[in-house]
């Protein structure tokens, strides 16, 4: 909860895990599920296959990439789908 990912660092969010009010500067890559993450300018989200993310943030300059689900975001930078 609250987890600061900044440039340069990764937070994996394994397949039963949990991650919530995350601040993204550097990577974060969700097999299980985030929930209101800000991906920040410079900043990487990667939801893949399985994995879930609801209420994101995506910053300009910011990026969020989807192979699971994500509902309810609220995006200024790139989304890719």
């Amino acid at each position: 909860t609250g987890t600061i990912v900044q440039t340069g660092a990764t937070e994996t969010v394994l397949l039963s895990g949990t991650t919530t009010s995350a601040s993204v500067t550097g990577t974060e890559t969700v097999s299980g599920t985030a929930s209101a993450t800000t991906v920040n300018s410079g900043g990487v989200q990667t939801i893949v296959s399985g994995g879930s993310a609801t209420g994101t943030k995506v910053s300009v300059g910011g990026t969020e990439t989807v192979s699971g689900t994500t509902t309810s975001a609220s995006v200024s930078g790139t989304e890719n789908i």
